[in-house]
Protein backbone atom coordinates (compact mmCIF):
# COMPACT_ATOMS: atom_id res chain seq x y z
CA UNK A 1 0.00 0.00 0.00
CA UNK A 2 1.41 3.39 -0.93
CA UNK A 3 0.71 6.66 0.88
CA UNK A 4 1.62 10.16 -0.18
CA UNK A 5 2.97 12.17 2.78
CA UNK A 6 4.41 15.67 2.12
CA UNK A 7 4.80 14.85 -1.58
CA UNK A 8 6.81 11.74 -0.67
CA UNK A 9 5.62 8.28 -1.46
CA UNK A 10 5.78 5.87 1.45
CA UNK A 11 5.46 2.17 0.78
CA UNK A 12 3.66 0.40 3.65
CA UNK A 13 3.00 -3.33 3.79
CA UNK A 14 1.23 -5.34 6.45
CA UNK A 15 2.32 -8.85 7.20
CA UNK A 16 0.35 -11.59 8.91
CA UNK A 17 2.51 -11.38 12.01
CA UNK A 18 1.06 -8.03 13.06
CA UNK A 19 4.02 -5.92 11.98
CA UNK A 20 3.97 -2.66 10.03
CA UNK A 21 6.85 -2.47 7.56
CA UNK A 22 7.81 1.00 6.28
CA UNK A 23 10.91 0.90 4.07
CA UNK A 24 12.78 -1.57 6.22
CA UNK A 25 11.54 -0.33 9.63
CA UNK A 26 9.52 -2.92 11.46
CA UNK A 27 7.03 -1.65 14.04
CA UNK A 28 4.88 -4.10 16.00
CA UNK A 29 1.19 -3.18 16.02
CA UNK A 30 -0.57 -4.11 19.29
CA UNK A 31 -2.80 -2.82 22.06
CA UNK A 32 -1.28 -1.65 25.31
CA UNK A 33 -2.08 -3.40 28.58
CA UNK A 34 -4.01 -0.35 29.79
CA UNK A 35 -6.24 -0.38 26.71
CA UNK A 36 -6.99 -4.07 27.11
CA UNK A 37 -7.79 -3.68 30.82
CA UNK A 38 -10.11 -0.73 30.15
CA UNK A 39 -12.02 -2.69 27.51
CA UNK A 40 -12.29 -5.71 29.82
CA UNK A 41 -13.54 -3.46 32.62
CA UNK A 42 -16.23 -1.97 30.38
CA UNK A 43 -17.31 -5.43 29.24
CA UNK A 44 -17.47 -6.53 32.89
CA UNK A 45 -19.66 -3.56 33.88
CA UNK A 46 -22.05 -4.20 30.99
CA UNK A 47 -22.27 -7.87 31.95
CA UNK A 48 -22.88 -6.90 35.58
CA UNK A 49 -25.81 -4.71 34.53
CA UNK A 50 -27.44 -7.09 32.07
CA UNK A 51 -26.96 -10.60 33.52
CA UNK A 52 -29.30 -10.28 36.56
CA UNK A 53 -32.25 -9.29 34.38
CA UNK A 54 -31.49 -12.06 31.88
CA UNK A 55 -31.32 -14.64 34.68
CA UNK A 56 -34.58 -13.35 36.22
CA UNK A 57 -36.36 -13.54 32.87
CA UNK A 58 -35.07 -17.08 32.31
CA UNK A 59 -36.21 -18.21 35.77
CA UNK A 60 -39.65 -16.67 35.25
CA UNK A 61 -39.96 -18.41 31.89
CA UNK A 62 -39.00 -21.76 33.46
CA UNK A 63 -41.55 -21.23 36.25
CA UNK A 64 -44.32 -20.52 33.74
CA UNK A 65 -43.39 -23.60 31.69
CA UNK A 66 -43.43 -25.82 34.81
CA UNK A 67 -46.79 -24.39 35.89
CA UNK A 68 -48.32 -25.04 32.46
CA UNK A 69 -47.00 -28.60 32.51
CA UNK A 70 -48.45 -29.26 35.99
CA UNK A 71 -51.80 -27.76 34.96
CA UNK A 72 -51.94 -29.90 31.83
CA UNK A 73 -51.00 -33.06 33.73
CA UNK A 74 -53.66 -32.38 36.38
CA UNK A 75 -56.33 -31.79 33.74
CA UNK A 76 -55.38 -35.01 31.95
CA UNK A 77 -55.63 -36.91 35.24
CA UNK A 78 -59.10 -35.48 35.89
CA UNK A 79 -60.23 -36.36 32.36
CA UNK A 80 -58.92 -39.92 32.73
CA UNK A 81 -60.65 -40.24 36.10
CA UNK A 82 -64.00 -39.10 34.71
CA UNK A 83 -63.59 -41.53 31.78
CA UNK A 84 -62.84 -44.37 34.20
CA UNK A 85 -65.98 -43.53 36.23
CA UNK A 86 -68.09 -43.79 33.06
CA UNK A 87 -69.00 -40.14 32.65
CA UNK A 88 -66.51 -38.51 30.25
CA UNK A 89 -66.27 -34.75 30.62
CA UNK A 90 -68.36 -34.62 33.81
CA UNK A 91 -66.40 -34.33 37.04
CA UNK A 92 -69.48 -34.37 39.27
CA UNK A 93 -69.79 -38.15 39.03
CA UNK A 94 -66.25 -38.60 40.35
CA UNK A 95 -67.21 -37.23 43.76
CA UNK A 96 -64.07 -35.18 44.04
CA UNK A 97 -65.73 -31.83 44.51
CA UNK A 98 -69.06 -32.71 46.10
CA UNK A 99 -68.01 -33.97 49.54
CA UNK A 100 -64.94 -31.95 50.33
CA UNK A 101 -62.12 -33.23 52.52
CA UNK A 102 -62.77 -35.40 55.59
CA UNK A 103 -61.84 -34.17 59.08
CA UNK A 104 -58.48 -35.17 60.47
CA UNK A 105 -58.13 -38.82 61.44
CA UNK A 106 -61.06 -40.11 59.36
CA UNK A 107 -60.51 -42.32 56.34
CA UNK A 108 -61.84 -40.92 53.05
CA UNK A 109 -63.84 -44.07 52.26
CA UNK A 110 -65.52 -44.05 55.69
CA UNK A 111 -66.27 -40.36 55.25
CA UNK A 112 -67.83 -40.91 51.80
CA UNK A 113 -69.93 -43.88 52.95
CA UNK A 114 -71.36 -42.11 56.03
CA UNK A 115 -72.27 -38.78 54.44
CA UNK A 116 -75.36 -38.44 52.33
CA UNK A 117 -75.15 -35.74 49.65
Amino acid sequence: MTFLVNKTKIQVSFSLGGYLDTKGLRIKIAFTLAEVLIVLGIIGMIADLTLPSLIANFQKEQYVIALKKAYTTFNQALAMMSNDMGCPGDLKCTGLFALGLPPDGIDIETYRNNITP
